[in-house]
């Protein structure tokens, strides 16, 4: 249960063997004010779907969440945003 978390901050950063987020699909990630850099640098990470329907706080923080990692998530909640080229996720106003 990790509804409670506020703060994922390089959780899985530079963890080479991560290829796919299929297992984090059910994880309640409304209360996360941070998801800075939690993903950076997996850089065999193909398949990040298995988070598109994550219900994010448009308010958090995202700088750097896929940094240097070939895959990124398609947000289904929160569709009206861009990632930047650093893997930053900037919700639309």
């Amino acid at each position: 249960n990790i509804s409670n978390v506020t703060y994922f901050t390089g959780m899985f950063s530079g963890c080479t063997s991560l290829t796919a987020l299929s297992a984090l699909s059910s994880w309640n990630v409304s209360n996360v004010n941070t998801f800075y850099q939690m993903f950076a640098h997996c850089s065999n990470l193909q398949d990040a779907s298995g988070i598109n329907d994550w219900n994010i706080n448009s308010d958090a923080v995202f700088t750097g969440m896929f940094d240097g990692t070939p895959s990124h998530p398609e947000f289904t909640k929160f569709p009206n945003g861009t990632w930047t080229s650093i893997g930053t996720f900037k919700p639309n106003a």
